[in-house]
């Protein structure tokens, strides 16, 4: 009975310190979860996304990269062009202005972690401002013909068309040229003073998206 005794006590004595040490191991493996928060996501007219973090960031030279995408997920091109401590720089082309974004980070971290992760950050392009600008805008009852200076590029275009009392009218773009676009609009009365927006619209050579804005008078 003693000795059956003594070997239960060793085995208790044995299993004890197994989980002794296993219990050590695991807060030794455990690892600070990346926590970076993003104070502000602001999209200017030169086709450059600032991020900035609320605490100093680090990134890893290896496998830090960034991804964009707008609301049905498809890619826009992007590149990392600035990493400090409390802002990165991202230059992308194919903004266009009032759509929102997801920006992801990866290979990045808080500077007291342990590890790398990633960041998401959603953002909409507000700031951005095209160099296009009307040079004629002919209106009759049947169509309103806009003239640009310099090739015009579209994407997504749409335009807004409203009265004197800032009621919007229905319109469509039935036609767009790199010079020019021409727009059907319901009500238009002969005399009348309108405003426009055109959205979805850049010069060729521009990286972004803008909007266009002007007024004409129905003849």
């Amino acid at each position: 009975m003693k000795k059956s005794s003594r070997i239960i006590t060793l085995v208790l004595m044995i299993c004890l310190v197994l989980s002794m040490g296993s219990g050590a191991m695991a807060k030794e493996n455990k690892v600070k979860e990346t926590k970076i928060k993003t104070t502000k996501v602001t999209c200017t007219s030169a086709g450059k996304v600032n991020v900035s973090f609320a605490s100093d960031v680090v990134y890893d030279k290896e496998t830090v990269a960034v991804t964009i995408t707008d609301e049905e997920g498809n890619v826009i091109p992007s590149k990392l062009t600035k990493q400090n401590k409390r802002l990165a720089t991202v230059a992308v082309t194919g903004l266009i202005k009032g759509n929102s974004y997801t920006l992801t980070i990866t290979g990045i971290k808080d500077a007291k972690a342990e590890e790398f992760g990633e960041i998401t950050a959603k953002f909409t392009a507000k700031k951005i401002k095209t160099a296009i600008k009307p040079s004629k805008t002919t209106a009759t009852k049947k169509a309103v013909i806009i003239k640009f200076k310099g090739k015009a590029a579209y994407k997504d275009i749409a335009v807004t068309v409203k009265d004197k009392d800032g009621n919007e009218l229905a319109a469509t773009i039935i036609k767009k040229t790199k010079s020019q676009i021409k727009i059907k609009v319901d009500g238009l009365k002969k005399g009348e003073k309108y405003s426009y927006t055109v959205s979805g619209i850049k010069l060729k050579k521009e990286k972004n998206f803008g909007s266009v804005s002007g007024t004409f008078k129905c003849k």
